[in-house]
C-alpha cells in the first residue's frame, strides 16, 4: 500500500499522484515532508507481476516453437540433435535471467522537509535497503556539490568537518535530461532548500555585525562580513571590501572572483577555484551579490 502525505508535490511543483508508491515511510526526525521523489510506479508494479506469470511459460514454448523450425532445415541428423540440446540447454538459463529481470525491485526515494532530507535505495524489497541517509539541516554547516555529464555527489559536514550525508550516483544517459522521478532532481531541491536555509541564517548573523565562512578546500577559507570579505589563504590573508572587487563568476566547473584595479594593488590577484571544493557555493554567490553589489557572471 502507498504511505500517503498531504500536500506532497514533486520538486517541480506539480502534485504527487496515486500512482506513485512511497514504499517507505519518511523518518520522523525530518518532520511532515512536502516534497519527494520515487521511481516506484504502481503500473509497473502492475506490470512486473503480470510478466512473471507469463515467462516462466513463454519463453521455453518460444524455444521449442523456434527450435522446431530451425531443425526443418537441417538434413543431418547429428546436427538437428545437437540444436535440440543447445535449446534444452540455453532455455532454461532464458527463462531464468528473463524472470530475474522482470522480478527485480531496485528503486530510490527521497523525502524533503523544512527540518532536512532523507534518502533510501533498496533493491529486492522495500525493506532492503542498499543504502539510506538522512539529513537534519540543523547540524550540518557546509554542502560541496560535483555533476557533470556522468556522475553528481552531493556531501554535507558537520561544524566539526565531520560527514554528516553523503549520496553519489551516475546518470542512466549522460547528456539526456534527467526525470523528475530521479533521485538527483530529489538532491537539486535539497540543496535548494539548504542554500534558503543557511542564506537566512546568515543574513541574520551578517545584519547584527557577525561574519559568515566559507571553506575552499586546499585554498583556506572566505569570512564574510556586510562589509568586508577576508580570504584565508594559505600563503597569505586578504582583506577585501566592495571596491576591490570587480565581479565574479560561477560556471558549471570553477568559481572565480575578479580583482578590481584597487584590488590589484593591494596585492589580490584573484581567487580561482573548483566549484565542488567550494562549501555552501550557492549561499556564497547569493550573498556576494546582496552585500557586495557586485554582479556575477
Amino acid at each position: 500500500m502507498p504511505l500517503k502525505y498531504p500536500n506532497l508535490s514533486w520538486p517541480d511543483g506539480q502534485p504527487l499522484n496515486e500512482n506513485w508508491v512511497l514504499f517507505v515511510a519518511a523518518p520522523e526526525q525530518i518532520g511532515a515532508p512536502r516534497i519527494a521523489t520515487t521511481t516506484f510506479r504502481r503500473s509497473d508494479q502492475v506490470l512486473r507481476a503480470r510478466l512473471r506469470l507469463i515467462v516462466p511459460w513463454a519463453v521455453p514454448i518460444s524455444c521449442a516453437v523456434i527450435t522446431y523450425f530451425a531443425s526443418l532445415r537441417l538434413a543431418d541428423a547429428m546436427q538437428r540433435g545437437m540444436l535440440i540440446g543447445a535449446a534444452l540447454i540455453s532455455a532454461p538459463l532464458w527463462t531464468w535471467l528473463l524472470y530475474q529481470r522482470v522480478s527485480r525491485f531496485h528503486h530510490t526515494l527521497v523525502y524533503l522537509s523544512e527540518n532536512g532530507v532523507a534518502c533510501f535505495e533498496c533493491t529486492g524489497s522495500p525493506e532492503n535497503f542498499t543504502r539510506r541517509e538522512l539529513l537534519l539541516f540543523s547540524q550540518a554547516t557546509a554542502l560541496f556539490t560535483k555533476q557533470n555529464s556522468s556522475v553528481y555527489e552531493f556531501l554535507w559536514k558537520d561544524p566539526q568537518d565531520r560527514l554528516v550525508f553523503r549520496w553519489e550516483g551516475r546518470f542512466a544517459v549522460p547528456g539526456i535530461e534527467v526525470p523528475r522521478s530521479h533521485i538527483f532532481q530529489g538532491l537539486k531541491a535539497a540543496e535548494r532548500a539548504w542554500t534558503s536555509f543557511f542564506v537566512e541564517d546568515a543574513t541574520q548573523q551578517l545584519e547584527r555585525g557577525g561574519s559568515v565562512s566559507f571553506v575552499l578546500l586546499g585554498q583556506g577559507t572566505l569570512r564574510m562580513t556586510s562589509t568586508e570579505l577576508t580570504w584565508n589563504a594559505p600563503e597569505k590573508t586578504h582583506m577585501l571590501n566592495h571596491e576591490d572587487i570587480e565581479t565574479f563568476q560561477c560556471d558549471s566547473q570553477t568559481f572565480e572572483i575578479t580583482p578590481s584595479y584597487k584590488g590589484e594593488s593591494k596585492g589580490f590577484a584573484g581567487l580561482k577555484i573548483a566549484v565542488e571544493h567550494v562549501g555552501n557555493l550557492k549561499a556564497l554567490t547569493t550573498l556576494l551579490t546582496r552585500y557586495f553589489t557586485i554582479k556575477g557572471q
